[in-house]
């Protein structure tokens, strides 16, 4: 909703790049397909990025950050779109919640026979 990008400009740009991928594909043992340089370089800098932060499990904003800081998608993003991207996919968003004053429901369940 917050992304500026034109998608028929994007679908242009693929075709453009389609021709030129082929060329550049190779085998990993992350992926069950053969994939560029540039995704495993990202997925390499995203790791790099679990590792730090000490968590086990690779997420969207280890992605997403690394996408962007490896200069992949430059061409498809402008500095706005990648500012609100990485805001948007790196934001804590934990669900803890104060509940000190918080009520439970009072539900009336029928006698089981």
């Amino acid at each position: 909703m917050k992304s500026t990008l034109d998608v028929s400009s994007l679908r242009i740009q693929i075709e453009e790049m389609d021709h030129l991928i082929d060329q550049k594909l190779t085998s990993s043992s992350l992926f069950n397909v053969t994939v560029t340089e540039d995704v495993i370089k990202v997925f390499d800098v995203a790791n790099s990025y679990m590792e730090k932060y000490n968590q086990v499990y690779l997420n969207e904003g280890h992605i997403l950050k690394a996408l962007i800081k490896t200069n992949v998608i430059d061409r498809f993003l402008t500095d706005e779109n990648k500012q609100i991207i990485l805001t948007l996919g790196t934001t804590s968003r934990d669900m803890i919640t104060h509940l000190g004053n918080y009520t439970l429901p009072k539900y009336k369940f029928a006698a089981c026979s």
